[in-house]
């Protein structure tokens, strides 16, 4: 990971991440090997997790998330029909809105 940071440095980033399937909660299945989850616990905050898949790999109910498993922010589908992309921002980082004491 510091080698990353090192060619990074303070420019703005966003992590493209593939996976088996994704959610509207920011959840992601891989090939279950840990790989991107093991990455992206060590990748700084501020950089922007983004996933994509198509529309046959994201699914309408929420996918099972394990303890080990990291979010990302923004999932995009495309359509391959259409070749239309869309993109739906997850919140799963964001800290939960209080509205108790709001």
């Amino acid at each position: 990971m510091l080698r990353a940071q090192k060619v990074v440095g303070d420019l703005p980033t966003l992590i493209a991440l593939p996976g088996r399937r994704f959610d509207a909660l920011g959840t992601r299945l891989g090939q279950g090997g840990g790989w991107y989850d093991r990455f992206l616990e060590k990748a700084p905050v501020e950089w922007l997790r983004v996933g994509f898949c198509f529309t046959t790999q994201f699914s309408e109910t929420p996918l099972p998330r394990q303890p080990w498993d990291e979010p990302v922010d923004v999932v995009c589908v495309v359509d391959k029909e259409t070749n239309l992309l869309s993109c739906t921002q997850t919140r799963a980082r964001l800290p939960a809105f209080d509205t108790i004491n709001a």
